[in-house]
């Protein structure tokens, strides 16, 4: 990516560091209030050597991500690597106004643990013992295990975020852009009043002077915003009016204590008004970059290609395609410029969360045995990826083939009596003539048939093929334009080879 060019720019900011890590749309976090005094500690530091600090920035500040998926000891269960990717994307896609980007710090790392699966809070040295120290350690779990419905959170005593792997996905990357937030010190807006919002009937209308910490309670005309609330200026006034309160316009008539209406930010990536949030306020985003700069171990020299990748075009097996046998299964899709990887993922269902194979490679195909059952459904997607970047084109660019298995008749892909083989051209035009050339070490008799991709059988022969070298031609006139199946099966085995037929 081209370098645009530097900016200097004077770091000043008010802030205050948050460690309740929660999505912004939902009751309950997970941090007590002395982690919070923790992050009051840093925001403190940090004001004090950045304030007056020229510092110089990059057009973009590359920000690593270790991410670890948890899964149960028995290796299963961890969420989906291409969720991950969707996840980021948006993550990304909400920090660049910002000039900040996340890329993922070397492999995805998986640990195998029940405990910390289900309880990450009561695990914390199997956490401990995979923290890395130069990126962002994110742990993916199942569940938060606390008993309540915390989505994530952020633990400042061990810096690191944690994330239930229901909230892994594009529709759900609400949650982690908010614990990032806290990540770089940044409040509720309405810190101060708990866990479940302002309570009309015990706090009262107008709210009192003091919060239910015994803070002084924030005013709307903002005369004490760098003491209360938050302690930044520019997030109005929020006593946690956002729990329960449905659509994206507050009118529930509360009052600050000079009987002032309050105003909340409802699109605040930071408050829980449910569905709403959309950026940060400009201090929020000083208070970030004041943070960032503080951590050297966090931002890197390397520039990374930000061309959003095109969207995988799946070749084969797609569209409900019935295979002639389960053995093996080759996936085939066209190559995106520019990706360096592929992740593939294979399921039972539709849902990726049953039991799914999990593959990656540098290829645009992959030959899969060993996982398949005869006479099933399976779904497959992949997901394209580069060196450092993943987003493509749009947050999920991963499409959905399905097939069925054959019943194992068909089951290997090889034909004991045959020593090598070529089926050429391929692809070949309908004037064409398929020339199938075997080299055998004895005799055998072989049903040659052509299946189309929904498991029709389109032609089919009898054949004899005798000790040496045997060539077979198939015309292929009056055939429709696509990618067809030759199957050529005997006692021993079978030879199965993707035919495309053009004009």
């Amino acid at each position: 990516m081209k370098k645009i060019f530097a900016v200097f720019i004077l770091l000043a900011f008010v802030g205050i560091c948050d460690t309740l890590a929660q999505k912004h749309n939902h009751n309950w976090c997970g941090t007590s209030y002395a982690d919070e005094e923790i992050g009051l500690e840093r925001l403190v530091r940090n004001r004090a050597n950045l304030a007056n600090l020229t510092l110089k920035r990059m057009p973009i500040m590359w920000t690593p991500l270790k991410i670890h998926i948890v899964n149960k000891t028995d290796g299963t269960g961890g969420v989906s690597p291409i969720r991950v990717y969707e996840m980021l994307c948006v993550l990304n896609e909400e920090y660049l106004d910002q000039d900040i980007q996340f890329f993922v710090l070397g492999d995805f790392n998986y640990i195998n643990s029940s405990n910390a699966y289900t309880n990450p809070g009561g695990a914390s040295g199997t956490l401990l013992s995979n923290r890395v120290s130069n990126g962002i350690n994110v742990f993916l779990t199942k569940e938060i295990g606390n008993g309540s419905n915390t989505l994530g959170y952020y633990d400042p005593s061990r810096d690191w975020l944690v994330v239930r792997e229901d909230q892994v996905s594009a529709e759900e990357a609400a949650t982690i852009v908010h614990e990032v937030g806290h990540f770089f010190t940044l409040a509720h807006p309405f810190r101060g009043w708990g866990q479940s919002g302002y309570d009309m009937a015990m706090y009262g209308n107008p709210a009192p002077d003091e919060d239910s910490n015994g803070n002084p309670t924030e005013l709307v005309n903002g005369s004490n915003c760098t003491e209360a609330g938050d302690k930044i200026c520019d997030t109005p006034a929020n006593y946690g009016v956002g729990f329960g309160w449905s659509g994206c316009d507050y009118t529930g008539g509360l009052m600050d204590p000079n009987g002032v209406l309050l105003d909340p930010d409802e699109t605040n990536h930071m408050d829980y008004f449910i569905g709403c949030s959309t950026d940060f306020s400009d201090e929020q985003k000083m208070a970030i970059a004041a943070d960032l700069a503080s951590r050297p171990n966090l931002h890197t020299s390397e520039d990374f290609d930000m061309t959003p990748l095109t969207d995988v075009e799946m070749v084969s097996p797609i569209d409900s395609e019935n295979l002639p046998g389960f053995a093996t299964v080759t996936f085939d899709w066209t190559a995106v410029p520019g990706a360096t990887s592929y992740v593939i993922e294979i399921d039972r269902f539709v849902s990726f969360i049953f039991e799914p194979s999990i593959f990656t490679t540098s290829d645009n195909f992959i030959e899969v045995s060993g996982i398949f059952d005869p006479n099933k459904n399976y779904y497959w997607r992949v997901k394209a990826i580069k060196d450092g970047y993943f987003c493509s084109a749009t947050a999920d660019d991963s499409s959905t083939g399905k097939f069925r298995t054959g019943d194992g008749s068909v089951a290997v892909n090889e034909i004991s009596e045959v020593a090598s083989y070529t089926i050429a051209p391929n692809p070949l035009s309908t004037n064409q003539v398929l020339n199938i050339n075997l080299e055998s070490t004895g005799n055998f008799d072989a049903n040659i048939n052509l299946y189309s991709l929904s498991g029709q059988k389109i032609i089919t022969d009898n054949r004899t093929f005798g000790l040496g070298n045997t060539n077979y031609e198939m015309s292929v006139e009056g055939l429709a334009e696509g990618m067809y199946i030759l199957s050529i099966e005997t006692e021993s085995g079978v030879l199965n080879e993707k035919i495309v037929v053009t004009k």
